[in-house]
């Protein structure tokens, strides 16, 4: 490392004659003139150093609370500070948070065991041994349980190779070497550790259910001289599962943190031989203790050769490990439970084969599994587990968490593989957990991982939500309140009274905090900085306003107008002092009083605590703020939000602030709101802006022509991981095949959270997870690609602990076939079931529990089963089957060009039941998957988006269960919002409104007669049910509700009982989807700012969600997929203003619901719906007059087509009396019976273009114009090469349904007119031609009439009305357009 920079990170008033650093980052420093060990944590901005040990105002002395020209010091794991109190020839010790101190070795000592003279160095050991180094007895002493003996320069001073003269320090190197540091030599001297020799011990332990330990000796001799010998031994306790891999029969090599020195839990009963062989390694064995932490670092290497063997009845496992390497980096915490020297131990009681039935101890393996995982407390834990079970017979699995040293509560479930912890839940601890799976109550194994919970870093905060800077009038009171504000993540409230608080402040950019003799001076603290002058005109104008002084007031006139303040409290914990935080905040003080304006973070976990700043991360999608007025604010008129950019200077630490002046230009694209209270920004704007670290977010409010106030929020980018790279191997194989993912050399300050795996194919633009993970090294299985490349591209997301995340795109593709052959003979297993299908592998994944791999195999197989689908439909058609009678088509649907052979009815049928119980199969895995974390929530709404997308076959409980499970999600989705960022929030709510599509279709294509019945939900339906003879109320026996009328028959009672159930089924359907649309909505519409619009546009559901003003929704138009719109006229009534913030949401789906009353009326029809929502989440009623309609576009099932045109040889019956009867018009009659009301549509193609025609119609009757009657309802004169007639020449006209209400039939009658009398003749083109002549055709004409309706709803009673509902003339083939005045 090289660097000709530095910065200043603690002020003290003298040289410091000693550094250290403990666990928790404190810097200490001994002050040899000040008599006084100063600490500073380093992680915190200010320079202030609080006084740890010795007197507070520097006065030497001999008492227990003072010392007199301090040394060496040492800081052990609890703490605990040692300090070489030179002058007073003695070791003092300082326990945690006590002032006065013990003394552990010299003259002052209450058994004296030796004397000093001039201690100037100290270092603990991994035994808590004591090294003093006795400066002026030129000597280094060491601690034994019986007192203290010399173990270097006990000869006296001198200058010989084993003598030593005025030493001032000693150090430990990796390998147990001592270094000396002697002044009267001016050398430094290295002790070298001598080479150690272990016996080789062979070691049993028996096949029991009671816990045995094994033990071996290992002894070292470390350095030998003329005048003594050093030595240690380390005694080792093992239980055998800590040295065996007892799922391999290959070498492996096992890497652990450290060895104990207390033994772990004997975990393993198997028969086990261990020889321990002797060390070749030539590193020391000056062994480290996992429950210590030492200054220096230690490194230990041994070779070990395990063969393990048990007899092949009981399963043969046999692992030789070669070596095992173990390092560590010293400084863990000291713990109460001892760590595993493996990363997760497994325990196994095997019974006899006699008693399984075949039937072996799973292998259990917990993911992380390093020991001890460290969780802060306001962290949720999550352990995930894989399960291997082998057993060739059914079985049931039972799982079971145990956490030691604590009660389980409600709040975690125990029952399920992985465990999931929410924050705040275990006091701060050690804890181990233990995972226990059983089979058939016999066969058991355990696993086990232990966790420390330790304490977050508190936020300290003197106003509201941590902003950077308000504005204060001259006249007004500044209340500084970090008790009230201050935010401690692990708890629910902050605890003011357990810190205390000081408070400083200087006059921004003209001068420093006040100091005098190197301390920092109080605002309260009366004394004077000649060069940094207080901040106070009236030195008094200050108050304490609570007796712990955790709110501070200065009050009015005390400051002065028109400068900016920096103020900054200290706060230290007063039960554990080495906890220290700093707040800050800037205080811009003008002439004009005004309220105070706070800024804070609509996801409060997007923005972190850091110092002066608040750290976000650029990759996250958006950053979303909020401002918020306190005080009197009913006068605002205004609210402007202005971004500044910041340049730091290295060297005087000050930020300069310019203006961004590209805001204009990109509103509603990088920047929204920055006229309402809230303000999002678009990472864009810091990816476009990379060089740019620091930025600040400044809100002006206007409360009139005089009275502004301004607040801002500073921000400093957090930075991504860098410099690593991810290797996939192999990079092509099959389903079947296990793909290694290594992700090496990520580098992050603040540590690596996970890695997620996506993938996108060629044809698919957006990446779906596949899987996540906590360690760096995973294996994953894939879908195959698409065909006929089958390439998949990888993307890795490495996430630090902030979860800011760098992107990393595999350098190539991967090539991932089907293995058809595996997964048929799967599928043919469970279409059997074979008594096989328990030995199947990908049973045995399934069964796993494992998240990221049931969600991988239950991918792979949707992926399949959704290609065979689309071609199994088409093979249909091609046959000649209707589309329109077996499936329902996918909004934005395309052509495929696929190589189909026809497939017969019968053979369809048989494939779409085939894949349907393979589906249900699938899907009961899903249910068993615990919902944990955001991760979580992502894999197991992709696997059901995916699982549910062949909607023809979903029994109904694949429906069922599937409708569960993502009403869960949702719930989950929903609680969960307010903590994770807006893309996962919006990629999760795609997969959960594809999901709930996917089973509104699927339920309602059976209703609808879209899709068939499946044999499974027939045969159910119809099965005598057990309770049959005993249950005569049930409604299965209940005829009435399955008959048609008067008809009783069998079959009609099946088919209407299949029907009904499925009917009840679409109901509670129905019901969750509009619930779980709730949930999604109000987990989106957090995340939203004004003009912000979220989008779902796949094959199954097109969703938008945005937020606006109800006044710009006045001639707003809402595109949607195939053309479908929604249009407002230019006025709407509401009970709402017109500034007020409303969110809109729509939604197409691809099939209407069912409801028996509308009969085939909707069946061939997408779902279209609006709902409008104020702030308060209240839905909104609107409604508008008849000459101002609310139009929507309802697009038709693009299968969907109309029947043909008929021809009409009218010109035959024109020279036939007896066909026209003497009748003066051509008359159809059509059918208009409907229990709802529709529109009529006539289309009518003349084969001589330049024909035009007279028509006239009558509801419920014959229509008749003549001379001497009149009895029609409506007419029209359809005019050749007129408006009426299309570019395909032909006359359009239809009836509204407004019209037709109350109506069953209606007739016809159409005849010839001349054109140059009527249609020519503008005057006579308004009055009804009449005549009474018999009609007369020149030319023949096509005819068709079909119908249309525009129908909403009624979520109460679940059933489809008309009212307030107009079909529009725009209406055609492909879609419908609806007039509505209230939605």
């Amino acid at each position: 490392m090289a660097a000709n920079t530095s910065i200043s990170i603690m002020s003290v008033s003298s040289s410091c004659s000693c550094l250290f650093i403990d666990a928790s980052d404190a810097l200490y420093c001994s002050l040899w003139n000040q008599n006084q060990v100063v600490k500073k944590w380093l992680g915190d901005s200010s320079m202030i150093a609080t006084t740890v040990a010795g007197d507070v105002n520097g006065t030497n002395g001999s008492s227990s609370y003072r010392l007199c020209g301090p040394r060496g010091i040492f800081v052990n794991h609890q703490f605990d500070l040692y300090v070489a109190d030179s002058v007073n020839d003695r070791v003092q010790l300082f326990r945690l948070g006590q002032s006065n101190a013990i003394t552990i070795a010299g003259n002052t000592t209450i058994n004296v065991t030796i004397s000093l003279n001039k201690p100037t160095g100290i270092v603990l050991d991994i035994d808590n041994y004591l090294f003093i180094v006795d400066s002026n007895n030129n000597r280094i002493v060491r601690s034994q349980p019986n007192g203290f003996s010399c173990i270097m320069g006990c000869s006296g001073g001198g200058s010989s190779i084993n003598q030593l003269l005025q030493p001032q320090r000693m150090a430990f190197d990796s390998y147990g070497n001592i270094y000396v540091a002697h002044t009267g030599n001016t050398r430094i001297l290295q002790f070298f550790l001598l080479n150690n020799s272990i016996d080789t011990t062979t070691l049993a332990a028996p096949m029991t259910t009671t816990q045995e330990e094994v033990t071996s000796k290992i002894t070292s001799t470390m350095v030998q001289t003329s005048t003594g010998v050093l030595s240690t031994t380390s005694e080792i306790k093992s239980s055998s599962t800590q040295v065996s891999d007892i799922s391999t029969s290959h070498n492996a090599e096992v890497t652990s943190t450290a060895l104990l020195t207390n033994p772990p839990p004997t975990l393993s009963t198997f028969t086990t031989t261990i020889t321990l062989q002797q060390l070749t390694s030539n590193k020391s064995t000056f062994f480290l203790s996992c429950t210590d932490r030492v200054a220096a670092k230690h490194s230990i290497e041994t070779t070990t050769e395990i063969p393990t063997t048990t007899t092949a009845a009981q399963g043969q496992i046999t692992s030789n490990i070669q070596s095992t390497t173990v390092s560590s980096t010293g400084m863990t915490r000291n713990t109460s439970l001892p760590m595993s020297i493996l990363t997760a131990t497994t325990s196994l009681q095997q019974p006899t084969s006699n008693q399984t039935g075949g039937c072996y101890p799973p292998n259990v393996t917990l993911t992380p599994s390093r020991s001890p995982l460290q969780y802060r407390r306001s962290q949720d834990i999550s352990i995930t587990s894989f399960i291997d079970i082998h057993c060739n017979r059914s079985f049931t699995v039972t799982t079971q968490w145990s956490i030691s040293n604590y009660s389980i509560t409600s709040t975690i479930d125990t029952q399920s593989s992985e465990l999931f912890i929410p924050a705040k839940t275990l006091p701060y601890g050690i804890y181990q957990m233990d995972l226990t799976v059983t089979i058939l109550h016999l066969s058991t194994s355990t696993s086990s991982v232990v966790v420390e919970i330790i304490s977050s870093n508190i936020i300290s905060n003197l106003i509201q939500y941590g902003t950077s800077m308000i504005t204060q009038g001259i006249h007004q009171d500044l209340c500084l309140n970090p008790g009230s504000h201050s935010v401690d993540p692990d708890q629910d409230i902050f605890n003011a009274s357990e810190w205390t608080y000081k408070y400083y402040c200087r006059v921004f950019d003209v001068s420093e905090f006040p100091t005098l003799q190197g301390s920092l001076l109080t605002i309260d603290d009366m004394r004077n900085d000649s060069a940094n002058p207080s901040c106070l005109s009236n030195r008094t104008g200050w108050r304490f306003d609570n007796a712990i002084n955790s709110s501070f007031t200065i009050l009015s006139g005390s400051l002065r107008s028109n400068r900016t303040y920096q103020f900054m409290v200290a706060m230290q914990n007063i039960p554990n002092p080495s906890k220290q935080v700093t707040g800050y905040l800037l205080v811009n003080v003008e002439d004009v009083d005004s309220p105070m304006i706070v800024i804070g973070c609509v996801i409060s976990q997007m923005c972190i605590s850091n110092v002066e700043y608040q750290l976000v991360n650029p990759t996250t999608a958006q950053l979303a703020l909020f401002s918020m007025c306190v005080g009197n604010c009913s006068m605002v008129q205004s609210v402007q939000w202005k971004i500044y950019r910041g340049e730091r200077n290295a060297s005087s630490n000050v930020t300069q602030w310019s203006l961004f002046n590209q805001t204009d230009l990109y509103e509603n694209i990088w920047f929204f709101g920055r006229n309402t209270r809230n303000l999002t920004i678009i990472n864009e704007v810091f990816l476009s802006y990379s060089q740019y670290s620091y930025w600040r977010f400044q809100v002006d409010y206007e409360f009139g022509s005089v009275r502004r106030s301004s607040s801002a929020l500073n921000v400093v980018l957090n930075q991504p991981p860098v410099n690593g790279s991810c290797l996939i191997d192999p990079v092509n194989g099959t389903t079947s095949t296990l793909f290694n993912v290594n992700c090496m050399n990520w580098v992050d300050n603040d540590g690596i959270k996970d890695y997620s795996l996506y993938v996108s194919t060629s044809n698919q633009s957006k990446e779906v997870l596949v899987a996540y993970s906590f360690i760096s090294t995973f294996a994953v299985r894939f879908t195959s690609g698409d065909e006929p490349s089958n390439e998949l591209h990888v993307i890795v997301h490495v996430r630090d602990q902030f979860d800011c995340f760098t992107e990393f795109h595999l350098s190539s593709t991967i090539v991932v076939q089907a293995d058809v052959t595996e997964m048929n003979r799967f599928m043919d297993e469970i279409q059997n079931s074979s008594s096989q299908l328990v030995n199947n592998p990908y049973v045995e994944l399934l069964r796993s529990e494992n998240q990221n791999v049931v969600g991988q195999v239950l991918s792979l197989f949707s992926n399949e089963l959704n290609k065979i689908n689309e071609e199994t439909i088409a093979e249909a058609v091609a046959n000649g089957i209707s589309s329109t009678d077996i499936s329902v088509s996918s909004l934005q649907t395309l052509s495929k060009s696929l190589n189909t052979s026809s497939l017969s009815w019968s053979e369809y049928e048989k494939q779409v039941n085939y894949y349907a119980n393979v589906r249900e199969y699938l899907i009961g895995f899903v249910a068993n998957l615990a919902i944990t974390t955001s991760n979580s929530i992502e894999l197991q709404s992709s696997t059901l988006s995916q699982l549910t997308k062949s909607t023809n076959q979903l029994t109904r409980n694949t429906l069922g269960m599937a409708m569960d499970r993502c009403y869960e999600l949702s719930e989950s989705l929903c609680s969960m919002s307010t903590r994770i960022s807006s893309e996962q929030t919006q990629t999760i709510a795609s997969y959960l409104v594809q999901c709930a599509t996917n089973l509104m279709t699927g339920v309602n294509g059976a209703l609808q007669e879209r899709m068939n019945v499946l044999d499974v939900d027939f045969d159910r339906a119809t099965q005598f049910p057990i309770d049959y003879d005993t249950d005569v109320e049930s409604e299965w026996s209940n005829l009435n509700l399955f008959a048609n009328g008067n008809d009783f028959s069998w079959s009609t009672i099946e088919k209407n009982r299949n029907l009904y159930y499925q009917q009840q089924l679409a109901n509670e359907i129905r019901m969750k989807t509009n619930a779980m649309m709730l949930m999604i909505s109000s987990s989106l519409d957090m995340q939203l700012n004004v003009e912000q619009q979220f989008v779902v546009n796949t094959s199954e559901v097109f969703m938008s969600q945005e937020k606006t003003s109800l006044a710009s929704l006045f001639h707003k138009q809402i595109n949607q997929s195939e053309n479908s719109h929604i249009r407002f006229p230019s006025t709407v009534q509401t009970n709402l203003n017109e500034n007020q913030t409303i969110s809109l949401r729509t939604l197409i789906q691809p099939l209407a619901s069912f409801d028996r009353s509308t009969e085939s009326l909707t069946n061939l029809s997408r779902s279209v719906s609006l709902t409008i929502v104020d702030e308060n989440g209240e839905e909104v009623k609107t409604e508008t007059d008849e000459d101002h309609l609310i139009e929507i576009i309802i697009p038709r099932d693009p299968q969907f087509v109309l029947p043909p045109m008929t021809l009409y040889n009218v010109t035959s019956s024109t020279t036939n009396s007896t066909q026209h009867h003497h009748q003066v018009f051509f008359y159809h009659y059509v059918n208009i019976t409907s229990s709802l009301p529709i529109s009529v549509h006539m289309e009518i193609h003349p084969l001589d273009v330049n024909i035009s025609y007279l028509l006239i119609y009558k509801l419920d009757g014959i229509p008749q114009v003549n001379s001497s009657m009149k009895n029609i309802d409506g007419w029209t004169l359809l005019c050749a090469g007129d408006y009426s007639m299309t570019n395909e020449s032909v006359y359009g006209y239809f009836i509204d349904n407004e019209q037709t209400v109350g109506h069953s039939s209606m007739v016809i009658g159409l005849r010839e007119v001349e054109d140059d009398v009527y249609c020519s003749n503008t005057s006579l083109r308004n009055e009804l031609p009449i005549t009474d002549d018999v009609y007369s055709f020149r030319s023949d004409y096509e005819m068709r009439v079909y119908s249309s309706g525009c129908y909403y709803m009624d979520e109460e009673s679940g059933e489809w009305k008309g009212n307030g509902l107009k079909v529009g003339a725009s209406t055609n083939h492909y879609e419908t357009q609806c007039l509505s005045n209230h939605l």
